[in-house]
């Protein structure tokens, strides 16, 4: 990483605050990324983020200028991380600034270019591993630093080609094809993710996954009319995905954001319990045991979306009782058999979220 400057070593950033959803990827932070997993290592967990359903932005994710780093070890986290913030003669933190890296989070703690130093990061009562930054790092970037206007990005070299949706990994791309609406009806909704649940994890969900699960899928999608291209859960493109479609932002200057395509309903919702069943298998467990407060949280400590558990908890409520009115409240215990599924199932995450 013997990396030749030119130029003194920027101001420190003043922080920005995001101020609108626009999910695409910018330059700086793509580049950054690039770097850090060529020389470092470690695995790629996206930029940008999905708007949360109410559309304001909680993250510099949903302005495509923070990037999240799974490192190799935690040794090699604070090595980078040294590296950045070392001195360059009199000027500290010097990679740091030539890269517009305003925030570092990493192991419960912050860095910040606005008071420069650490200090203890509050990530709420829930302390998982993803909330607490201890099983990734966060670089959240300046404007300047987000569109490649620093002098850390004239001594890398150009930007990597622009990456194929939200999580996106670097370097692969997939065929895309036109987006087309494939709004569902609610008992379509229904039978099609008890079937692809029991063709995907080999057992009939019970009544309080099934009902929570159409909850959620509806409130995603707006009443599946957002649905696109079956792809049930809006879940983005990853490396290796054959074919995706590409959905337009608001912001002319931004990428569109690109998702996973797939041949039916089914075969969207079959992706979406493969997902579930691995990142996700704690909010399962509070599905099974009816619980939408409790599901909601699980998916905040994912890191599955951005905005305040307590917004996307009542969202999930609402559309639990309108299954109420149409199919009437489940009235079965939770099935034993979908639990131990769910706990045994080693699929794995498909792609990793997080939000700050």
């Amino acid at each position: 990483m013997d990396l030749k400057f030119s130029g003194p070593v920027e101001p420190y950033p003043p922080y920005t605050p995001p101020s609108r959803c626009e999910p695409g990827e910018r330059p700086g932070a793509r580049s950054f990324a690039a770097w850090v997993l060529e020389h470092v290592g470690g695995d790629d967990w996206g930029i940008a983020r999905a708007c949360p359903a109410d559309g304001l932005a909680t993250s510099a994710h949903h302005e495509g200028r923070a990037w999240d780093w799974h490192p190799p070890s935690r040794a090699v986290a604070f090595a980078l991380i040294e590296c950045l913030l070392a001195s360059e003669g009199d000027e500290p933190h010097a990679i740091a600034r030539r890269a517009g890296i305003h925030n570092i989070i990493y192991w419960e703690r912050i860095w910040s270019a606005s008071r420069p130093g650490w200090a203890a990061y509050r990530h709420g009562p829930a302390s998982s591993d993803t909330m607490a930054h201890r099983d990734h790092v966060h670089f959240e970037f300046s404007p300047a630093g987000a569109t490649a206007s620093t002098s850390f990005y004239r001594a890398i070299g150009a930007a990597p080609e622009p990456r194929q949706g939200p999580h996106h990994s670097l370097g692969a791309a997939q065929q895309t094809v036109p987006a087309v609406r494939t709004p569902i009806p609610p008992a379509e909704l229904r039978q099609v993710l008890a079937e692809a649940h029991r063709a995907e994890l080999g057992a009939q969900p019970s009544a309080h996954r099934l009902r929570i699960a159409w909850a959620m899928v509806n409130h995603e999608t707006g009443n599946t009319a957002s649905m696109w291209n079956h792809n049930v859960g809006n879940i983005a493109c990853t490396r290796g995905w054959p074919v995706c479609h590409a959905l337009k932002v608001r912001d002319p200057e931004r990428e569109p954001v690109r998702y996973r395509s797939y041949e039916s309903a089914e075969h969207g919702a079959r992706d979406w319990w493969r997902l579930m069943a691995g990142r996700y298998d704690k909010a399962l467990e509070r599905f099974d045991a009816g619980d939408v407060d409790g599901a909601a949280l699980a998916l905040k400590e994912r890191g599955y979306y951005g905005q305040a558990h307590y917004l996307y908890a009542d969202a999930l409520d609402r559309h639990a009782v309108r299954y109420d009115k149409l199919f009437g409240a489940p009235s079965s215990a939770p099935s034993p058999l979908s639990a131990l599924l769910v706990l045994g199932f080693t699929g794995g995450a498909l792609w990793g979220l997080s939000s700050v």
